[in-house]
């Protein structure tokens, strides 16, 4: 079944700004490397911040948030690696 709606689940920022998608998800939409996906991350520092951007997937079922998105959610923290993000993700 093709990702034909938004999808939302919670993971932790990794290294290099990446999030992981669940296994579970990737399996059940399908989802390629070549599909481009529109992303909406939202994390929780004191209130909800969240910022938008297109991505596509990397065959290890990562996306790569933008470093100018991780500026703009991060007030006051020098480093968000380890935060819990929400992150909807859905076809562009």
């Amino acid at each position: 079944m093709p990702l034909n709606q938004s999808v939302t689940f919670k993971t932790l920022l990794q290294k290099q700004n990446r999030v992981q998608i669940p296994k579970l998800i990737g399996l059940k939409y399908t989802l390629a490397s070549s599909e481009i996906l529109k992303v909406t991350v939202k994390i929780y520092v004191g209130y909800f911040k969240s910022e938008s951007f297109f991505a596509k997937m990397y065959e290890s079922g990562r996306i790569r948030v933008p470093d100018l998105a991780i500026d703009l959610l991060k007030s006051d923290k020098p480093n968000l690696v380890g935060y819990t993000l929400e992150v909807t993700i859905q076809p562009a």
